[in-house]
């Protein structure tokens, strides 16, 4: 495990936590975003320990989607 996936890992469960902490404070759309941003991290960190970055949404989703959903590696139905 490299330092960026564990790093990413890391913003991931900090994320759900906060979301739950939001959710239960009744802040829906803030839990919400949060949740988004855990599910996002979460393929940055797989891209991550394959030595792989990038600064924009659409490039994670598309070198997801190469690396890991066409590939088979993962299941497809969690690439988009």
């Amino acid at each position: 495990m490299n330092a960026e996936f564990a790093a990413q890992v890391g913003k991931a469960k900090e994320s759900v936590a906060a979301a739950e902490l939001l959710l239960g404070q009744g802040y829906c759309e803030f839990a919400a975003s949060r949740a988004y941003c855990a599910m996002f991290y979460v393929p940055e960190a797989l891209l991550a320990s394959r030595g792989q970055s990038f600064s924009s949404h659409a490039a994670v989703q598309a070198a997801y989607g190469r690396e890991f959903a066409k590939s088979g590696v993962l299941d497809a139905q969690f690439h988009r």
